[in-house]
């Protein structure tokens, strides 16, 4: 079973255009996909956050001081992209934790003219390449995690449940 702990910061409550439960779903979906050829579930975190909190997680953690759209922290060093870690326990499949700066992908939204429900698949499944072990540091990597983030975000939707289906 997947377990997804995706936290809405108590600042957006009853004031995002977006329904969790539906974010849930999807990033759920994305996650037994990934895990779809192995034997392992895996979990992730997700928090949706503000510019403030995203911006000193940037600037600590990768020494930018701005706020970012997603951050992902992997809990594991992955050597091949995608080949994930055989695990002993529950409690060591948890892949990580992402952070997305909501106010940060609101204005992204309003400049081009899409929406948070449009726009926040996106983000996590980009998030989860991060998880694992994909990157963009050089162009070549860049087309593989971009072909990797592609395929999931065209696959996925047959691992939501009939409810978030439309």
């Amino acid at each position: 079973m997947v377990i997804v702990n995706a936290q809405l910061r108590r600042d957006f409550r009853g004031k995002l255009p977006l329904s969790t439960a539906k974010l849930n779903a999807q990033l759920n979906a994305m996650l037994r996909y990934l895990n779809a050829s192995s034997a392992t579930p895996w979990d992730a975190g997700l928090l949706l956050t503000t510019n403030k909190h995203i911006q000193y997680l940037n600037r600590t953690t990768r020494k930018k001081d701005k706020p970012t759209d997603i951050l992902s922290f992997p809990n594991y060093k992955i050597a091949v992209p995608g080949v994930l870690p055989s695990v002993a326990t529950e409690e060591d499949r948890y892949l990580g934790d992402m952070f997305i700066g909501i106010p940060y992908v609101q204005s992204f939204c309003k400049h081009h003219d899409t929406t948070l429900d449009d726009r926040l698949p996106v983000l996590v499944a980009h998030g989860l390449c991060h998880l694992i072990g994909y990157d963009h540091e050089n162009d070549a990597d860049y087309e593989v995690m971009q072909a990797r983030e592609d395929d999931v975000l065209a696959n996925y939707r047959d691992f939501l449940p009939p409810a978030f289906q439309a």
